[in-house]
């Protein structure tokens, strides 16, 4: 996010896994393992065509960062059959599973203020979360799988300079779901302390995907843990598309042969290498070695 982005530095504090879980599909065409050099990623167990979808989920969390014209449902930002919030049943119920119901009740004006005036999205994405823990302990009494994908992802640290504004966020929320009645605010401060608060920033600085729907929306959203898996190439084999709804699919580009690493691209294709090169740093403070860049870097193809 502007103004503390880049303040973060990565930290090797990475809990994603291989393994799919609830709420994303992941064909076993794929595992994780530990490259020398290089650290974990998602190897082709076989060849693989083109055209193959490796994986499909929807997001743990979003921020809408613009809107269409036309109506959408509010939980899959799909079509809507009539003048009504949600398109489905199915809908309704993942809505309100995932604390959408307890969302509304919250006066969040001064997270949405940040959001339209400084473009920091990632509060409200936090509280979507802080929202689907709180429904998912009303329900069952564990902690939603939500939760659990959000606490696994990588993340970064914030450093003393970017604290004030975080903690005056951290506040903010805490007190709109206590003014809400939702919860007291000893047991908001436990389950959301301002060391929990920031490791969610730092997810969502690290993993935030932007994506457009068919139907002329822009999303910010966190995808499960096994989405965060992917590395990146500024030459990726691997897609990553939504269609009229917030599903993402990961779709391989081309031909994959096993043993081959599946890798995606943080930035996009177009941009020229320099410019590339500072979307990394700044927001996930690394430097790009992939084939492309090391070619444009010693100047043996022009950008």
């Amino acid at each position: 996010d502007p103004g503390i982005m880049s303040m973060w530095r990565a930290v090797v504090t990475c809990a994603c896994r291989a393994h799919a879980r609830p709420g994303s599909r992941r064909a076993s065409t794929m595992a994780l393992y530990e490259i020398e050099g290089k650290g974990r990623a998602l190897v082709a167990e076989r060849a693989i065509s083109a055209g193959s979808t490796l994986l499909q989920c929807t997001p743990i969390a979003k921020v809408l960062k613009s809107t269409s014209d036309v109506t959408a449902c509010e939980r899959c930002l799909g079509p809507l059959p009539s003048a009504s919030r949600f398109c489905s049943q199915l809908c309704a119920l993942e809505h309100a599973d995932h604390g959408g119901e307890l969302l509304q009740r919250c006066d969040l004006r001064a997270l949405h203020a940040i959001h339209e005036e400084q473009g920091r999205k990632f509060p409200l994405m936090v509280a979507q979360l802080l929202a689907s823990l709180l429904a998912g302990l009303k329900q069952t009494g564990t902690a939603p799988l939500v939760w659990q994908h959000a606490l696994a992802l990588c993340h970064a640290v914030i450093p003393d300079e970017g604290m004030p504004q975080v903690e005056e966020e951290h506040r903010a929320l805490v007190t709109a779901f206590v003014a809400a009645g939702i919860s007291d605010d000893s047991s908001l401060k436990l389950l959301l302390p301002l060391s929990r608060y920031t490791q969610l920033l730092g997810a969502a600085q690290l993993n935030a995907f932007e994506l457009h729907t068919t139907r002329g929306h822009t999303i910010s959203c966190l995808l499960p843990s096994s989405a965060s898996c992917f590395n990146h190439s500024c030459e990726p084999n691997t897609h990553v598309s939504c269609s009229e709804t917030h599903e993402v699919s990961f779709v391989t580009a081309r031909d994959v042969g096993a043993g081959e690493e599946l890798v995606i691209s943080y930035a996009a294709l177009d941009l020229g290498y320099e410019e590339r090169q500072r979307i990394f740093q700044y927001k996930y403070a690394f430097e790009c070695q992939c084939p492309r860049c090391q070619r444009e870097a010693a100047g043996t193809v022009s950008e």
